[in-house]
C-alpha cells in the first residue's frame, strides 16, 4: 500500500461522492445507509480514578465494508471533538450542536479511534487514551 492511498472516505458536509469502482465498496454501496445516533457529554461518565470524564454515548462502530454510516452527533460541548483513526484514514470533526457524518471503512478489520482534539481537561486528557470514553473501535465485516 503506498502511503497516498486512502481506505476510508469522511465527509463532513455536503454530498457524498459515488463509490470506488472496486466491487466490494459497489455491492456494499447498494445497502442502504445505516444511521447511528450517538452524543459527546462533558464529564459524562465516571472513570476508575473517581473522576467525571468527558465521553462518547456509543464508541463501538459496527459497518459493513463500504457501507455508509451516518453518525448523527448531538456534542453538548462548547468545544470540538473528533472520532479519528490515522490507520483507515477517518477525520471526524465533531462540532457543537446536532449534525450528522458520514463513515464509510474499505476494508475489513478492526481499528482503533481516538479524539485528536484535546479534552478531558480535568484529568490531563485521560479519556482521550482510554476505549469506552473519547476512543474506541470501529469494526468493518
Amino acid at each position: 500500500r503506498s502511503s497516498s492511498e486512502h481506505n476510508t472516505v469522511t465527509i463532513t458536509t455536503g454530498v457524498a461522492p459515488s463509490a470506488t469502482s472496486s466491487t466490494a465498496a459497489s455491492t456494499a454501496a447498494n445497502l442502504p445507509a445505516k444511521l447511528m445516533s450517538l452524543k459527546v457529554i462533558p464529564g459524562g461518565k465516571l472513570g476508575p480514578d473517581k473522576i467525571m470524564h468527558d465521553t462518547f454515548s456509543k464508541t463501538e462502530f459496527a459497518v459493513k465494508v463500504g457501507q455508509k454510516l451516518d453518525l448523527k452527533i448531538d456534542n453538548t460541548d462548547e468545544g470540538e471533538h473528533s472520532i479519528t483513526s490515522p490507520e483507515i484514514g477517518v477525520n471526524i470533526v465533531v462540532k457543537p450542536g446536532i449534525h450528522t457524518y458520514e463513515l464509510v471503512v474499505k476494508e475489513k478489520g478492526r481499528f482503533s479511534w481516538f479524539c485528536v482534539i484535546p479534552c478531558d481537561d480535568e484529568a490531563n486528557g485521560w479519556a482521550m487514551q482510554h476505549a469506552g470514553y473519547m476512543s474506541g473501535y470501529i469494526t468493518a465485516t
